[in-house]
């Protein structure tokens, strides 16, 4: 029997993976507003085209995905900046530079009006993909961002909580991203400290400057 159909299947099954979500948007766009399940499947269905290194398929599909987020009165933030991470992600893949940016720029004013209106859900999410996804040239930019987050959460946390601790670590592996190593380094040690009970007291990285200016 002969087997070359096999070397085809993987196309084979991203075209229909395209297809059902394409038809499903189209659906979705006909009765209003999607459903969490609905956005769901739709940033699964990206993901693994993402994941797959399919970045084309995975940037029409987050395109879609993100139709469906916009769709909803108000958009679900959680769903928006997830799929705004990733999506920017495939358009750095694809070279799109220029579209990457743009589209981190609307992640970083979601994330500073989070930041803002004390949108802890949010902030929540904000942890996740800090800790995960790949922010590409944009990484300096987010590691700013989670800087001011320290801050906060530095005033509205007891430093032995789980949620400040995890900060600082999240905060640390941004900085070792950047090459920053001495102070991941300082920044993952004095994690450690505050989990044996240790002194809360640290002064986050860039503030010593601006205290002493």
């Amino acid at each position: 029997m002969d087997s070359s159909w096999l070397a085809y299947w993987p196309l084979a099954a991203g075209a229909a993976l395209t297809l059902l979500a394409i038809l499903a948007w189209q659906a979705n766009s006909r009765q209003g507003s999607a459903s969490p399940a609905q956005i769901q499947s739709s940033l699964s269905s990206a993901a693994l085209a993402r994941k797959s290194g399919d970045h084309e398929q995975a940037i029409m599909l987050y395109e879609r995905a993100l139709a469906l987020i916009e769709a909803q009165s108000p958009p679900d933030k959680s769903y928006l900046s997830a799929c705004l991470v990733s999506y920017a992600e495939s358009l750095d893949r694809t070279g799109k530079m220029k579209e990457a940016r743009d589209v981190r720029s609307r992640l970083m004013s979601l994330w500073n009006s989070a930041l803002e209106e004390r949108d802890t859900e949010l902030m929540t999410e904000v942890d996740y993909l800090c800790a995960s996804a790949d922010f590409g040239s944009a990484t300096s930019d987010v590691a700013n961002y989670y800087e001011r987050l320290l801050a906060f959460r530095e005033k509205a946390y007891s430093h032995k909580s789980d949620i400040f601790i995890n900060t600082v670590v999240i905060y640390a592996g941004l900085m070792r991203r950047l090459g920053e190593k001495a102070i991941a380094d300082d920044l993952e040690a004095h994690a450690e400290k505050l989990r044996k009970g240790g002194p809360r007291e640290f002064v986050i990285p860039g503030e010593a400057a601006s205290e002493e200016s």
